[in-house]
């Protein structure tokens, strides 16, 4: 994980907070809530980033 990494995944996180404020709003998609999207987006990958999406 690089600096760059790092940056995106903020804006990423950002942009997620922006769209949704309340942290507590469920993500039935993924078993959490917002901020447990916004851990999981900032969490360190095992893998590459590409595996996460879609």
């Amino acid at each position: 994980m690089t600096g760059d990494d790092l940056r995106s995944a903020g804006v990423a996180v950002r942009d997620l907070f922006a769209r949704v404020p309340d942290g507590a709003a469920p993500v039935p998609t993924l078993g959490t809530d917002v901020v447990g999207v916004a851990a999981h987006i900032l969490a360190p990958s095992r893998g590459s980033a590409r595996a996460c999406e879609g």
